[in-house]
């Protein structure tokens, strides 16, 4: 397992899932594009408020040692 790996762990079986290079700065460039000179979002906002909710949820999941669900209707199916 390379230092940046990620591991999924769902309880029945555990595994390593690489990280992939990314360009993550152009990301940024579209987001600031988006908002300041109306450009098209890579990533609609909707769709970045529902992963943020995710990170949260398993950030207070790791901090808690409990289930934690995001707080996003379409999530909690």
């Amino acid at each position: 397992m390379e230092r940046n790996d990620g591991v999924l762990d769902d309880g029945a079986e555990r595994r390593t899932i690489p990280t992939l290079p990314g360009r993550w700065r152009d990301c940024y460039a579209n987001i600031s594009a988006a908002l300041n000179h109306g450009a098209a979002p890579m990533v609609r906002f909707d769709e970045l408020r529902r992963q943020i909710a995710v990170l949260e949820a398993g950030q207070q999941s790791a901090d808690t040692g409990e289930v934690v669900r995001p707080a996003i209707p379409a999530l909690l199916r």
